[in-house]
């Protein structure tokens, strides 16, 4: 569990049921590394490189929020004066015409990026569409291991765990790097929000499929809880914002059960993931602790996590039937992993098994401390 990474020391279990992996990364930037000059010598060493025959080596995997949707892009085109528009920011949305990665696009705005990225919700329905295609690439089998970040892994255990479809395809085995940056994600990825935007963007929604008066209905229901959604926090408990809830809960009860089977698929999932955001900070929940934070536009966001995240790894992560290999260069103290294995709900399983690993590098040899001739004064470094 400790070293940078340490899944060799399995090779002969491994090599005797390998289909692929799933690799687990925290920093985007050594995926390509990784990718190429990491695990290729790996398979060489077990003796598997003749499975690459007919499989491609590995493939990246992100979150939605990283793709470009081909109807977006259409759209966002079409609104755009690319004369009047800086045209390296011009030529890098461009060049999103034939790629599909947006980290891959230099120069692109985030203004541009939030506008033809694959929403949360994704419903176009487009046959052509290159994101699908990339999904069902990925789940064709054909990728000896897939790298994805903490997020998306972790993403892929909730719909598991709730009996969606899962994001990762099954693989024989799990491997996680920087895993002890492992519980910090867990608790962003179980966490739910409501902000003042995911309200709109639903009445934005009925609008456009001219719901007009179930738009109305929710937007007056709404008006309470929206005119504190867009004010600070300031310190204000959470109980100042759970009673405006109430109003909103009954209406998107009413508009869900008159138009469930009437909405487009987007439209429906958006209406579904408020209601129950709603109905949860409304209702609240034994098992969950809820506050408030600033959200990106300066308004309040209504959050609420998980009160004992380790029962929810084990339910989630560590119940699933595949080997895992968990490594950090900061895992252990020492040698001992009790601390880790604490805040990610391993400490009583059986299971674990544990490696400490002293770093190869040289740290005498490699390593200078610099002390300025002469320090600041203690006067100076006060003002």
């Amino acid at each position: 569990m400790a070293g940078y990474f340490s899944c060799s020391a399995t090779s002969r279990r491994l090599s005797a049921w390998f289909e692929f992996l799933i690799v687990s990364w925290r920093r985007r930037p050594f995926f390509s590394f990784f990718l190429f000059h990491i695990f290729p010598p790996f398979l060489s060493s077990l003796r598997l490189v003749s499975l690459s025959v007919n499989m491609a080596m590995g493939a990246l995997r992100k979150g939605k929020s990283h793709y470009v949707c081909d109807a977006r892009l259409e759209q966002r085109l079409g609104q755009l004066d690319l004369q009047k528009k800086n045209w390296k920011a011009g030529a890098a949305l461009l060049s999103l015409q034939g790629q599909l990665d947006m980290d891959e696009a230099a120069h692109l705005s985030h203004y541009d990026r939030e506008r033809v990225c694959v929403p949360r919700i994704c419903g176009c329905g487009q046959e052509n569409c290159r994101y699908r295609a990339f999904l069902e690439d990925c789940d064709s089998g054909r990728y000896l291991f897939q790298i994805c970040n903490h997020n998306l892994l972790l993403a892929d255990t909730i719909h598991r765990g709730s009996g969606r479809k899962p994001i990762l395809p099954d693989a024989c085995a799990l491997i996680v790097d920087e895993a002890h940056k492992l519980p910090e994600t867990a608790r962003q990825m179980f966490e739910v929000t409501l902000a003042a935007e995911d309200i709109r963007a639903l009445i934005h929604s009925l609008r456009g499929e001219r719901f007009l008066l179930a738009a109305e209905v929710l937007n007056d229901s709404a008006k309470a809880l929206l005119r504190k959604l867009d004010r600070p926090p300031a310190d204000r408990p959470f109980a100042h914002y759970k009673t405006s809830l109430a109003a909103p809960e009954r209406s998107l009860t009413v508009i869900d059960r008159q138009l469930h089977g009437l909405l487009t698929p987007a439209t429906r999932r958006r209406l579904n993931s408020v209601s129950s955001t709603v109905s949860l900070f409304h209702q609240g929940h034994p098992d969950m602790v809820f506050y408030t934070e600033e959200d990106a536009h300066g308004g309040t966001m209504l959050c609420a996590t998980i009160s004992d995240l380790t029962a929810q790894l084990r339910q989630t992560l560590w119940r699933q039937e595949r080997p895992a290999i968990l490594t950090s260069a900061t895992l252990a103290v020492g040698e001992d992993f009790r601390r880790f294995k604490e805040e990610t709900g391993l400490l009583t399983d059986s299971r674990v098994t544990e490696s400490a690993a002293l770093s190869p590098f040289d740290y005498q040899r490699n390593c200078l401390l610099y002390l300025p001739k002469f320090p600041p004064s203690q006067k100076a470094v006060t003002n």
